[in-house]
């Protein structure tokens, strides 16, 4: 097999840039360098787009599925700094509709309220997303996150991996 290399565009501003994952239309995701920082990017052809935070300064886009839902993780403008993380705040779970960001761990069902999701790593065609939440400062707990039958895009079902009844 032999393959053709699209060179993908670093966006304006940024050192570099770092591609993640590919859904079968051929849309990349992944993150951009800025200084250090990296930012949620998105590819279509050739051409680059920053997909956006939570109002933070960092993200990076995992995962796309064909639909077009991006999965990853980010930061909020308003998070209390903790000396464990890698760009020194505090990170979230994001999907994005589009250049929409939201927070994963507000699209949970009341069975799941309360849990704060740090990050996702995946996300199925049928919308099902891989994550993982900090129990504690050693202890990463991973989590399988299935949209529940007849729900809408906007609500989502956290159950810990292994949890069939999801």
């Amino acid at each position: 097999m032999r393959y053709h290399v699209l060179r993908l565009e670093v966006v304006d501003g940024a050192r570099s840039a770092f591609p993640r994952a590919v859904n079968n239309l051929g849309i990349v995701v992944g993150y951009s360098s800025f200084g250090g920082l990296g930012r949620p990017t998105m590819w279509i052809g050739r051409r680059g787009f920053e997909t956006g935070t939570l109002g933070g300064r960092y993200g990076v886009a995992e995962d796309i599925n064909d639909a077009g839902l991006i999965v990853g993780l980010g930061t909020t403008a308003d998070d209390d700094y903790r000396a464990m993380s890698w760009s020194d705040e505090v990170g979230r779970g994001v999907v994005w509709f589009g250049k929409t960001s939201v927070q994963l761990d507000t699209l949970l069902d009341d069975d799941s309220q309360g849990l704060q999701i740090d990050g996702a790593e995946a996300i199925t065609d049928r919308g099902q997303i891989v994550a993982q939440r900090s129990v504690d400062q050693v202890t990463i707990e991973p989590l399988l996150l299935t949209p529940r039958p007849g729900a809408t895009a906007d609500r989502w079902h956290a159950a810990e991996t292994g949890d069939w009844r999801c």
